[in-house]
């Protein structure tokens, strides 16, 4: 079978979970932080749903363009395919993302959450229990299908799907720990991530992070970059800034990037 064809097979013939995704603007709140607007994506991923997600961004307003820079994840998975468009459209456009406590984000849910250009997880007053709320497990394609394939056959079928999804981590900047710990939990169970998992997603991309530190003046001061609470307090404005900065201009060419420095 054609690799081109084995990766429309694994793309387009997962078992989905049911109900359909919803995009709406509505007040998100963030406890001691007050609330802000944001889009929420609830449901699960279906065929389409990178359009319409397209078609939903492209048809706010100037005003709602600009101040919903909040992204609210609750879904339990669902298409592969429509997963990473959808999750591409988001870094794109630029959003922090966020699982609220009382949500899940699950299964291909996790590439959405990751699209952020800031990771929030679920918010817990100080000194409570940490709430895991992002489950991960094996990616998998339709077992009626998978069933009526040759042993040879879905050998080839399901390491395709392997290598496209481990190119979609790196992509998405996940930790190769946590893909291969995904690997390792059947379709049928979910591993729901520890607090130091959640933790080592980052609350930035390592890329971000390092465009931070060279576009943030302020986080070159020596007053502030001794103080780790000024750091991320400076950090998180700056990003809300950079986002905003980001959506008011058009697309542009990315350069070829000057030699790696110690």
């Amino acid at each position: 079978m054609h690799p081109a064809r084995l990766l429309i097979y694994l793309l387009l013939l997962a078992v989905l979970p049911a109900g359909a995704m919803d995009f709406t603007i509505k007040p998100l709140n963030l406890g001691a932080a007050g609330q802000v607007e944001a889009l929420h994506l609830e449901g699960a991923v279906k065929e389409g749903d990178g359009q319409k997600l397209q078609q939903f961004l492209a048809g706010l307003n100037p005003s709602a363009e600009q101040t919903t820079i909040w992204l609210a994840l609750n879904s339990e998975g669902g298409s592969v395919r429509e997963t990473l468009i959808m999750a591409r459209l988001i870094r794109s456009r630029g959003f922090i993302a966020h699982v609220p406590t009382e949500s899940r984000c699950i299964s291909a849910c996790l590439f959405l959450y990751a699209a952020g250009l800031v990771r929030v997880p679920g918010l817990t007053a100080a000194n409570s229990p940490f709430k895991p709320n992002i489950g991960i497990h094996r990616a998998f394609i339709s077992r009626d299908f998978l069933a009526r394939l040759s042993l040879s056959q879905a050998q080839d079928l399901t390491r395709a799907m392997y290598q496209s999804l481990e190119r979609a981590f790196r992509e998405f900047d996940i930790p190769p720990a946590i893909y291969q710990n995904a690997l390792m939990t059947s379709s049928s169970q979910v591993r729901w991530l520890t607090e130091a998992e959640t933790r080592s997603l980052g609350t930035y991309p390592a890329w971000f992070d390092e465009y931070l530190l060279a576009r943030c003046e302020r986080l070159q001061r020596p007053e502030i970059s001794s103080d780790a609470t000024a750091v991320s307090r400076e950090k998180s404005a700056c990003a809300m800034r950079l986002i905003q900065e980001h959506r008011r201009q058009p697309s542009a060419p990315v350069t070829a990037p000057p030699a790696a420095a110690d």
